[in-house]
């Protein structure tokens, strides 16, 4: 399973949780823009994800040949602060139409927690690492924290380089 497609997946599972909420999902090319992103002022939920990498499991010997790897990513949950005397409070109450926005995160790292890919070439379930709040930067503080998970994938079987491959390298 491609790395596209992991993407492509969770993106659809966000964009069907976030319905009743209008919220917005956008993938991010890494942290620094995923913080931006989460910085600017919106009033709605937004789900920002970020491919945060993977490493090879194995031993040297084997680790090549069995291509195996834990796909890092990072899922952001963001929404604005809103006008209110006691910002906090939303944190933990309902505030006139708005869910508690722990409660949202709550909901989720569970929806993170059950993902489910393609189990011809991803383990079941998701590896669920932490939820952390997103860091600061220049000193803006952000409404928002990030989930991050891994999903052991295989990778496809090494094949014979491509002709046009090997004819450059020994040029």
């Amino acid at each position: 399973m491609t790395i596209s497609e992991q993407a492509t997946n969770i993106v659809g599972v966000m964009q069907k949780w976030l319905q009743g909420v209008k919220g917005d999902v956008e993938v991010c090319y890494d942290l620094k823009q995923m913080w931006e992103v989460a910085s600017q002022a919106s009033d709605k939920v937004r789900v920002l994800i970020t491919y945060g990498g993977e490493e090879i499991r194995g031993e040297f010997a084997v680790a090549a040949a069995l291509g195996r790897v834990d796909r890092k990513w990072i899922v952001a949950l963001v929404r604005g602060r809103g006008f209110n005397t006691t910002p906090g409070l939303a944190l933990a109450t309902q505030q006139q139409n708005a869910p508690a926005f722990y409660d949202q995160l709550d909901d989720f790292r569970n929806i993170i927690r059950s993902l489910i890919f393609d189990p011809q070439f991803c383990e079941l379930p998701v590896d669920f690492k932490n939820v952390r709040p997103i860091a600061y930067g220049n000193n803006v503080p952000l409404n928002g924290y990030m989930v991050e998970f891994t999903v052991g994938t295989q990778l496809p079987a090494l094949l014979d380089q491509p002709e046009e491959l090997a004819s450059a390298q020994a040029a």
